[in-house]
């Protein structure tokens, strides 16, 4: 029976050839496309959702009146993030990641490139996020002038060696002042659908060096702010709450 109706179609699909062309044609267009859109919505929806906790990560956001509406950005003060964590007991965790910092020299012997890879961060950022460190552990940004980089920025400043315990040299390239910072920790490449993507990560101590007037000022926008909530904390009350305390 089911060769009978295969036999019956062929020969339709041959009777009418411009049409079966268009048909074919049309169904493998429409396969295609809803597998992109399938593809494309599945990446979409992945992103960040590797962190252990994922569902408990929030970033605040700042939003500014201007003379067309309001505008929304990433990027917080420096003072808010300690001042909210000590205001509210819902927050169990704040860690911030470096805005300001965008392009540096980076140099190691004889190699020397322009790398825009480059930010600071807080000890906790390795207890909020699930990055995981192939060397050194959490606490490899307590100190000052120490630097934490993924395995691809170890192998291209110290191919065949142990990174760890080596110091790197960071220039600013419109004044060209440096410092210097020793690795303490090496980061396993970050996942393609993470929205952090950064291979030279500073302790937050070097950065309070190199710029202190950040941290008092609520006018200077240097940080993106991230809070790890409590299990039992409700996000929306919360957000009211910060609203009604800012």
């Amino acid at each position: 029976m089911i060769k009978n109706y295969f036999k019956i179609a062929v020969r339709q699909l041959l009777r009418n050839k411009f049409y079966s062309v268009i048909n074919i044609l049309g169904l493998a267009i429409g396969l295609t496309s809803c597998l992109f859109i399938f593809f494309y919505v599945r990446d979409d929806l992945s992103y960040d959702r590797f962190h252990k906790n994922k569902d408990r990560i929030y970033r605040i956001s700042e939003v500014f009146k201007t003379g067309n509406g309001t505008m929304e950005t990433g990027p917080t003060p420096q003072k808010l993030g300690p001042d909210l964590k000590k205001q509210f007991p819902e927050i169990e965790k704040v860690t911030r990641v470096d805005f300001d910092l965008q392009q540096l020299v980076v140099k190691s012997g004889e190699k020397k490139f322009t790398e825009e890879s480059v930010t600071s961060v807080e000890p906790d950022f390795f207890t909020v996020f699930s990055f995981p460190l192939i060397h050194g552990d959490a606490a490899a940004l307590n100190d000052p002038y120490t630097v934490v980089i993924s395995d691809e920025m170890a192998a291209k400043y110290f191919p065949g060696q142990n990174a760890m315990g080596k110091v790197l040299e960071f220039i600013f390239p419109f004044n060209y002042q440096s410092f210097q910072a020793k690795v303490t920790g090496v980061m396993k490449a970050v996942p393609p659908n993470s929205h952090f993507h950064k291979h030279f990560l500073l302790s937050a101590a070097t950065a309070d060096i190199l710029a202190p007037e950040r941290k008092e000022q609520l006018g200077w926008t240097s940080h993106f702010t991230y809070l790890l909530l409590s299990p039992q904390a409700d996000p929306a009350k919360l957000e009211k709450a910060i609203n009604d305390y800012i």
